[in-house]
């Protein structure tokens, strides 16, 4: 049995492509790194935090707890 993960990236949308990658069995050390990157989420050290949107996501946070209280 071939292992085999579909993904639709949001860059491939923005390029308009329709179909979703298939990725092999070589993609699974790269899946078990990021899953391994978790522990940075909301640090400084999260190299996906650094986007416009997720810093607007983050004062989300805050403006919501205030809110609450």
């Amino acid at each position: 049995m071939k292992v085999s993960y579909n993904f639709h990236p949001p860059a491939s949308r923005w390029l308009r492509a329709d179909r979703k990658l298939e990725l092999g069995p070589w993609f699974t050390p790269v899946l078990w790194a990021l899953r391994c990157g978790r522990r940075l989420r909301g640090s400084p050290l999260d190299p996906f935090g650094w986007q416009a949107a997720r810093h607007r996501e983050r004062a989300l946070i805050g403006w919501y707890t205030g809110l609450i209280a």
